[in-house]
């Protein structure tokens, strides 16, 4: 599911919105599984994704 298009909206909204909301506007209905999926592309959680973005 995660792609450019997610990776962008993680991107441009990091210092915004909750990593939450992020999961629910890329099309997630789990956030928890959101960040499963994130740690499994990326190797990291999407908050320490902030971090390093």
């Amino acid at each position: 599911m995660i792609n450019g298009i997610h990776s962008c909206i993680l991107h441009r909204t990091r210092l915004i919105l909750p990593v939450t909301d992020i999961a629910m506007a890329s099309g997630f209905n789990s956030w928890p599984y959101f960040i499963r999926c994130f740690k499994s592309k990326y190797g990291l959680s999407p908050n320490a994704g902030r971090r390093v973005l």
